[in-house]
């Protein structure tokens, strides 16, 4: 089943003040998980429901660290994916009720992975009205995954996205159903 939710201002919008700009960060924030709790799921395209998910919160609060930071984009291109820490997870409005306690640190962190690995689909979009716009793919990673990444950096993040590129070719040999579910938020920054 492939679900998509869309709203009307993300990272990709173009800034207000900036005559001549492309769009926005040039980039969308997406996540693939079949985990939506009933509650939170709506029919096709109705995002209110989708609010009251962990996926949502958890994507909204990576799009403010990518928006406050000025966007990733160049960042990704050198790095290839990049590691990113949610702090006060026992604080959260969903995530801290919808997620398992593995994906909490004992220091009350939560962690992803961004831009990899990648999806089984384009990723670039290049007929955007001002200019092209990445979706960068955004996974969830569990406690011992995060610390791992934060006592190795560069060299323990790589040797994760590997790990799971390789999980993600075993899973769709199985042939696993997964649903597809993209987030755009609001830019309220």
């Amino acid at each position: 089943m492939r679900h998509s939710n869309h709203c009307n201002r993300s990272l990709s919008d173009p800034f207000d003040d900036a005559e001549g700009m492309g769009n926005g960060f040039e980039m969308e924030l997406f996540i693939e998980t079949a985990d939506i709790p009933a509650h939170a799921r709506g029919p096709l395209g109705e995002v209110n429901p989708f609010k009251r998910s962990w996926a949502f919160e958890l994507v909204e609060h990576v799009a403010k660290a990518v928006a406050d930071a000025g966007g990733i984009t160049h960042q990704l291109a050198r790095h290839g994916a990049l590691s990113l820490e949610v702090p006060g997870f026992s604080r959260s409005h969903h995530m801290s009720d919808q997620l398992p306690k593995l994906s909490v640190t004992d220091d009350d962190s939560t962690g992803v992975l961004l831009g990899a690995p990648e999806p089984d689909f384009p990723t670039r979009l290049d007929d955007m009205p001002l200019s092209p716009v990445r979706l960068v793919p955004m996974i969830l990673i569990t406690a011992s995954e995060l610390e791992y990444v934060r006592d190795g950096g560069r060299v323990a993040r790589e040797d994760l996205v590997g790990r799971l590129q390789a999980a993600a070719v075993l899973r769709d040999k199985q042939s696993v159903d997964r649903a597809l579910i993209r987030y755009c938020l609001l830019k309220a920054f």
